[in-house]
Protein backbone atom coordinates (compact mmCIF):
# COMPACT_ATOMS: atom_id res chain seq x y z
CA UNK A 1 0.00 0.00 0.00
CA UNK A 2 2.84 2.47 0.73
CA UNK A 3 4.25 1.51 -3.05
CA UNK A 4 1.13 2.26 -4.64
CA UNK A 5 0.38 5.32 -2.06
CA UNK A 6 3.62 7.13 -2.07
CA UNK A 7 4.56 6.57 -5.83
CA UNK A 8 1.20 7.66 -6.93
CA UNK A 9 1.72 11.03 -4.80
CA UNK A 10 5.56 11.44 -5.95
CA UNK A 11 4.49 10.62 -9.38
CA UNK A 12 1.58 13.57 -9.64
CA UNK A 13 3.68 15.81 -7.93
CA UNK A 14 6.91 15.20 -10.28
CA UNK A 15 4.09 15.86 -13.35
CA UNK A 16 2.55 19.01 -11.90
CA UNK A 17 6.22 20.53 -11.85
CA UNK A 18 6.84 19.02 -15.20
CA UNK A 19 3.39 20.64 -16.56
CA UNK A 20 4.78 24.07 -14.60
CA UNK A 21 7.86 24.14 -16.55
CA UNK A 22 6.60 23.07 -20.15
CA UNK A 23 3.44 25.81 -19.79
CA UNK A 24 6.54 28.35 -19.29
CA UNK A 25 8.02 27.51 -21.89
CA UNK A 26 5.15 26.78 -24.79
CA UNK A 27 5.79 23.31 -25.03
CA UNK A 28 2.32 22.28 -23.17
CA UNK A 29 -1.17 24.11 -25.02
CA UNK A 30 -2.41 26.52 -22.45
CA UNK A 31 -5.63 24.27 -22.42
CA UNK A 32 -3.49 22.01 -20.41
CA UNK A 33 -4.05 24.38 -17.32
CA UNK A 34 -8.28 22.95 -17.15
CA UNK A 35 -7.40 19.90 -17.56
CA UNK A 36 -8.01 17.37 -15.01
CA UNK A 37 -6.10 14.16 -14.40
CA UNK A 38 -7.10 11.46 -11.92
CA UNK A 39 -7.22 7.94 -10.74
CA UNK A 40 -5.09 5.00 -9.74
CA UNK A 41 -2.70 4.78 -12.61
CA UNK A 42 0.56 6.42 -11.65
CA UNK A 43 -0.03 4.22 -8.15
CA UNK A 44 -0.93 1.38 -10.08
CA UNK A 45 2.38 2.11 -12.22
CA UNK A 46 4.91 2.18 -9.95
CA UNK A 47 3.48 -1.35 -8.26
CA UNK A 48 3.85 -3.09 -11.92
CA UNK A 49 7.48 -1.78 -11.69
CA UNK A 50 8.08 -3.05 -8.29
CA UNK A 51 6.56 -6.30 -8.86
CA UNK A 52 9.38 -6.77 -11.52
CA UNK A 53 11.20 -8.13 -8.35
CA UNK A 54 8.58 -11.04 -8.64
CA UNK A 55 9.71 -12.67 -11.84
CA UNK A 56 12.18 -14.91 -13.08
CA UNK A 57 15.31 -13.06 -13.90
CA UNK A 58 14.36 -14.24 -17.47
CA UNK A 59 11.27 -12.43 -17.21
CA UNK A 60 12.45 -9.25 -15.68
CA UNK A 61 13.96 -7.41 -18.97
CA UNK A 62 10.83 -8.00 -21.06
CA UNK A 63 8.63 -7.17 -18.56
CA UNK A 64 10.52 -3.80 -17.80
CA UNK A 65 10.10 -3.44 -21.50
CA UNK A 66 6.50 -3.37 -21.15
CA UNK A 67 5.97 -0.96 -17.99
CA UNK A 68 8.17 1.66 -19.55
CA UNK A 69 6.57 1.15 -23.60
CA UNK A 70 3.06 1.12 -22.85
CA UNK A 71 2.46 4.12 -22.21
CA UNK A 72 4.09 5.75 -24.66
CA UNK A 73 2.20 3.42 -27.26
CA UNK A 74 -0.60 6.39 -26.77
CA UNK A 75 1.00 9.49 -26.01
CA UNK A 76 0.68 12.71 -27.67
CA UNK A 77 2.95 15.02 -28.36
CA UNK A 78 2.73 18.73 -29.03
CA UNK A 79 6.17 19.36 -28.75
CA UNK A 80 9.39 18.22 -26.39
CA UNK A 81 7.16 16.60 -24.49
CA UNK A 82 4.83 13.32 -24.38
CA UNK A 83 1.31 14.91 -22.99
CA UNK A 84 1.58 15.40 -19.09
CA UNK A 85 -0.07 11.82 -18.04
CA UNK A 86 2.26 10.24 -20.42
CA UNK A 87 5.11 11.55 -18.41
CA UNK A 88 3.23 11.32 -15.10
CA UNK A 89 3.02 7.17 -16.05
CA UNK A 90 6.40 7.39 -16.85
CA UNK A 91 7.79 8.85 -13.90
CA UNK A 92 5.92 6.29 -11.40
CA UNK A 93 7.74 3.70 -13.20
CA UNK A 94 10.92 5.00 -12.67
CA UNK A 95 9.85 5.83 -9.31
CA UNK A 96 8.75 1.99 -8.84
CA UNK A 97 12.12 0.67 -10.66
CA UNK A 98 14.34 3.49 -8.29
CA UNK A 99 12.35 0.90 -5.41
CA UNK A 100 14.22 -2.06 -6.51
CA UNK A 101 17.12 -0.73 -5.40
CA UNK A 102 15.87 -0.30 -1.52
CA UNK A 103 16.89 -3.45 0.50
CA UNK A 104 13.59 -4.08 1.81
CA UNK A 105 12.40 -4.99 -1.57
CA UNK A 106 15.16 -7.40 -2.36
CA UNK A 107 14.25 -11.05 -1.85
CA UNK A 108 16.96 -13.07 -0.21
CA UNK A 109 19.16 -15.57 -3.19
CA UNK A 110 18.35 -19.29 -3.00
CA UNK A 111 21.40 -20.80 -0.46
CA UNK A 112 22.75 -17.20 0.32
CA UNK A 113 21.21 -17.74 3.81
CA UNK A 114 24.38 -17.73 5.19
CA UNK A 115 25.73 -19.63 8.33
CA UNK A 116 23.50 -20.56 10.95
CA UNK A 117 22.29 -18.57 13.71
CA UNK A 118 23.82 -19.47 17.30
CA UNK A 119 22.40 -18.33 20.47
CA UNK A 120 25.10 -15.53 21.13
CA UNK A 121 23.95 -13.80 17.99
CA UNK A 122 20.39 -13.89 18.68
CA UNK A 123 19.43 -17.26 17.23
CA UNK A 124 17.47 -19.79 18.98
CA UNK A 125 18.41 -21.91 22.07
CA UNK A 126 18.88 -25.69 21.47
CA UNK A 127 15.74 -27.43 22.04
CA UNK A 128 13.83 -24.24 22.06
CA UNK A 129 11.92 -24.73 19.64
CA UNK A 130 10.58 -28.72 20.82
CA UNK A 131 9.69 -27.32 24.48
CA UNK A 132 6.01 -26.22 24.80
CA UNK A 133 5.72 -22.62 26.31
CA UNK A 134 5.14 -22.35 29.88
CA UNK A 135 2.01 -20.25 30.56
CA UNK A 136 2.19 -16.59 31.38
CA UNK A 137 3.07 -15.73 35.34
CA UNK A 138 3.77 -19.74 35.87
CA UNK A 139 6.47 -21.97 36.71
CA UNK A 140 6.19 -24.09 34.06
CA UNK A 141 5.27 -26.77 36.59
CA UNK A 142 1.85 -27.66 36.61
CA UNK A 143 -0.20 -28.31 39.99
Amino acid sequence: MAVFLGGHVVATLLTAAVITVALRYGWYPAAVRQSLDYGVSYGAQTVLAVGTLALPRRGRLPWAAFVLAWPLGGAEWSGPLPDFTTVGHLTAAVIGFGLLAVPAFRRPRAGAAGPPRTVADGGPRPGALARPASPAGGSGQRS
